[in-house]
């Protein structure tokens, strides 16, 4: 049965520059050109073949070394990938459909994207890269959890404006009225036609007061009395 060639896409996010940290691995693109093409098919789709990519993204290459020495068992691992190498083919194909349907990298929240490959830094496994490390790449979006963390951890807006003025009066609370001023004239001699007047008030409409009155301290008073 012939071969159908799947062409992919341009987008990538790939860094060439990882790789192996051991000279151990040798490249082999090939897995992963045929595994990837025939995932890509079925995620489209496609009737039965077999089918195969004509390139992997741009940065992107297939490393495999066998187990202790044993040449039926072999680890394979793809590196490019800013936050480690894919060792499955379930790891990298959530990220590579995401590459083929948006172009870039840029929101991808797949697993390698999110959590970092489990091969990273480990043996064969390791890559040799720039000094950033494994940092989050530019290209991604936070995880869902990161955004979440930020959020909880955002400071507190700053207090309003202290206001100014009279407080509002407390619903259901009564207040007492503050205490009249005593009735005095220029002179500071009480007034007692003022003071009657207060205590009519505090008598009520039903109340009435019936007694003399007497302004002994008043010069006024004290020439007509004396």
């Amino acid at each position: 049965m012939s071969i159908i060639v799947l062409p992919i896409n341009k987008g990538s996010d790939g860094d060439g520059r990882r790789r192996p940290k051991t000279d151990g691995p040798t490249r082999n693109d090939e897995y992963w050109l045929q595994r990837m093409g025939e995932e890509w098919a079925k995620a489209q789709g496609k009737p039965k073949g077999n089918y195969r990519l004509d390139t992997l993204p741009d940065g992107y290459g297939g490393w495999e070394k066998g187990r202790g020495g044993d040449t039926k068992h072999v680890d394979r691992y793809l590196f490019g990938h800013v936050k480690g190498p894919a060792r499955s083919i379930p790891d990298i194909m959530p990220h590579f459909i995401y590459l083929m349907e948006h172009g870039s990298a840029f929101g991808c929240n797949c697993k390698l994207c999110v959590s970092g490959s489990r091969a990273s830094g480990a043996g064969a496994a390791g890559e040799k890269s720039s000094s950033k490390g494994d940092r989050q790449s530019p290209h991604f979006a936070p995880s869902t959890a990161t955004a979440s963390r930020a959020q909880s951890y955002a400071p507190l807006p700053p207090p309003g404006p202290k206001l100014i003025g009279r407080p509002r009066k407390q619903p259901d609370v009564e207040t007492a009225p503050p205490p009249r001023r005593k009735q005095v004239d220029e002179e500071g001699t009480p007034d007692a036609l003022r003071m009657l007047l207060d205590k009519l008030k505090t008598a009520g409409t039903e109340g009435t007061i019936d007694e003399p009155i007497f302004e002994s301290l008043s010069p006024d008073w004290r020439t007509g009395h004396t």
